[in-house]
């Protein structure tokens, strides 16, 4: 994975030396194939249009030759016309070239050569190649001197010259004429690897490294100078460039310079296809960048002027953008195809049209530079969505596992690949809440079971113990009334209990409904604070009501807020540190009521309010009171209800509940 900045540099050098190297594999091929390398006429036609081409060169050096051994042999050759035609004489020895030639005048008298001792005539020398120029030059008497040259190259290639190594490049260039295709291939592919992770890497930078050695992601994406250029103008930049350097090698192509010097044709090429690799990287990487922004149309001038005009009333976002992705990849797919196939039979076209109608004549270099800007655009972007889709099926296969560690990466990916990722993440999300209530769940449920076999089974066996004490009293004659008072509180606890148990089956069922109405608050509150004196005084509980004094209206139902106030002011005589005071207040804000309710507990309160809330979990543990755990979980089902919640809040030995309920407007 490219991450840090040196590894984006380091991969985009790797590009351009991919690029590069893949660009002069393409040359070589195209060298081998004017040469007729991939044609039926292999064998002999590169060896015989490389000797020809090479001993063209070599009838200017033998006719210079002739002229310096006339000027030697009259006696008017100059120190440096002997000098000179020592080099040649060298230079043409059968130990320092691969040609024998023979000069003849028009009689057919052999006037110079180099034939070796061994050999009387061009027929005794075994050839791999034979040619013929007829010459003119001026003899001793400034006469003219007319004749033919007849070169052969000898096919045992016995000394070291240029043919010699001309004749070990044509047989390494038949071996390796279809490897090196292959070859092409692979550094091509490579080279779009590249291009595709650096600009699957782009928008999204690393700041530093973690304790356990991983990098920290950057989420910053500022906008660059390149990126802020309007889409369209850089497309027309981009195009100026390429038809620039494109014109550059039309130039090269008229002069003829393949022709006349093949190494500076190369050479020329490899610049000029260097020059369009870094264009297209940057092009591409910019348009990587766009793409995750979600900026790439709308950041154009047509854009731009589209908006202008149509700022009144004319709808966005609509079109190619708005189709699924199939539609998507079908309409893309569908125009890169004809347009392919179109530039393909252009050049089919201008193929079968050629005047000679030989593959030498027809440019396919022109060809191969259009599928290479193809494939370095659509390459990477294609490539760019086969990780994006990699990124998506690996968070789904982790999300199966239940690997809620894992956290999808959307930074990296672009239009609807993002949106999958992050429907994803939310879905994570989602499952994680839902593993947690279920464990909450369990818990609960764990304790339920626990709790009330618990708080049945106490006064059960206070009822099995009395009513076996009563048979006894009664042979006896005792007085039972005792007892028989216990019996009707025991029976009593459990009547209570049974009771709130239907009252939760039906909350969490959903069978109870609400009717919703306007109620006061105050009156409603007073009528149960009365309901509770006696016991509240019993306990020396001094209610600060300040809700009395205000006239308060809520969206509520009677019976059920009734009920709530029941719970949380019974809840509070039971707990509440008797001789201290319990304060209920009243606001309404954003068209809510909140009333809460404060007192001090008189023992430690064991868990969170979130945990008293629960089913039969009460801040007393040891479970030596009254209730059953059941009074704040039924209130609060009652006020959720209503519309409204009930929160819980514990500091110290502070219990806070607060009830939100709507407000009603009509006051």
């Amino acid at each position: 994975m490219i991450k840090s900045f040196s590894d984006k540099v380091t991969a985009a050098l790797v590009y351009l030396l991919l690029a590069e190297i893949a660009v002069a594999l393409a040359l070589a091929v195209d060298c081998m194939a004017d040469y007729h390398f991939y044609a039926p006429d292999c064998d002999t036609y590169a060896l015989n249009a490389t000797m020809q081409t090479k001993t063209d060169n070599e009838f200017p050096e033998i006719e210079e030759y002739l002229s310096l051994a006339i000027k030697n042999k009259n006696g008017t050759a100059s120190p440096t016309d002997k000098k000179n035609f020592e080099e040649y004489k060298r230079k043409y020895s059968d130990k320092n070239t691969n040609i024998v030639f023979t000069v003849t005048d028009e009689s057919g008298n052999i006037i110079l050569d180099n034939l070796s001792e061994k050999t009387d005539s061009l027929s005794d020398v075994d050839a791999c190649f034979k040619t013929s120029r007829s010459f003119s030059v001026f003899d001793e008497n400034d006469e003219p001197l007319k004749g033919t040259i007849k070169i052969i190259v000898r096919e045992d290639m016995t000394a070291e010259d240029g043919y010699r190594l001309a004749s070990r490049l044509i047989g390494a260039a038949k071996v390796v004429k279809y490897p090196i295709i292959v070859i092409f291939i692979v550094i091509a592919f490579a080279a779009v690897i590249v291009l595709g992770m650096l600009m699957n890497s782009i928008g999204r930078g690393y700041t530093g490294i973690e304790d356990d050695g991983s990098e920290q992601p950057d989420d910053t994406t500022n906008l660059r100078f390149l990126d802020k250029i309007p889409f369209d103008l850089l497309i027309v930049i981009m195009l100026a460039i390429i038809a620039f350097i494109a014109a550059l090698i039309v130039l090269t192509v008229v002069a003829d310079v393949k022709k006349q010097n093949l190494v500076l044709w190369n050479a020329v090429i490899l610049v000029l296809a260097f020059v369009i690799s870094a264009v297209m990287l940057v092009f591409d990487l910019t348009l990587a960048s766009r793409i995750k922004r979600g900026h790439v149309y709308k950041n154009t001038l047509v854009y731009r002027l589209i908006a202008k005009i149509r700022a009144k009333g004319g709808k966005e976002n609509s079109g190619y953008f708005k189709v699924p992705f199939f539609g998507k990849a079908i309409i893309t797919i569908g125009i890169i195809t004809f347009t392919d196939v179109g530039i393909l039979l252009y050049f089919v076209f201008r193929y079968v049209t050629n005047t000679s109608g030989l593959l030498s004549d027809f440019h396919f270099l022109y060809y191969v530079l259009t599928q290479c800007v193809f494939i370095l655009t659509l390459g990477p972007l294609f490539l760019m969505m086969a990780m994006n889709l990699y990124h998506v099926k690996e968070s789904g296969s982790r999300l199966v596992k239940g690997d809620f560690d894992y956290t999808p990466d959307s930074h990296i990916m672009f239009g609807d690949f993002k949106e999958i990722s992050e429907n994803l993440a939310d879905i994570k999300d989602d499952m994680i809440k839902a593993y947690e209530e279920r464990e909450k769940s369990r818990e609960v449920r764990n304790e339920l079971i626990t709790n009330l076999s618990h708080d049945i089974k106490t006064p059960l066996t206070s009822i099995i113990n009395y009513v076996g004490i009563l048979e006894c009293n009664a042979e006896t004659g005792e007085d039972n009334s005792e007892y028989f008072e216990i019996l009707k509180n025991q029976a009593q606890k459990l009547n209570t209990l049974l009771n709130d148990l239907i009252e939760v089956s039906r909350l969490s069922a959903g069978s109870e409904t609400a009717k919703i109405e306007p109620l006061n608050v105050s009156l409603l509150l007073s009528q149960t604070l009365d309901e509770f004196a006696d016991k509240l005084a019993e306990n020396q509980l001094t209610v600060e009501n300040s809700v009395e004094e205000k006239d308060i209206i809520v969206m509520a139902d009677g019976d059920k807020l009734w009920r709530i106030f029941a719970n949380l002011i019974g809840n509070i005589n039971k707990y509440a540190l008797p001789g201290t005071r319990v304060y209920i207040d009243a606001e309404e804000e954003d068209g809510n009521t909140r009333i809460s309710f404060k007192n001090i507990s008189k023992q430690k309160i064991e868990g969170s309010g979130e945990e008293l809330i629960r089913r039969f979990k009460r801040g007393d543990t040891s479970r030596h009171g009254d209730g059953y755990g059941l009074g704040l979980a039924i209130a609060e089902s009652m006020a959720e209800l209503q519309g409204g919640s009930l929160d819980i809040t514990v500091d110290g030995d502070l219990f806070k509940a607060v009830l939100t309920l709507k407000s009603s407007e009509n006051k």
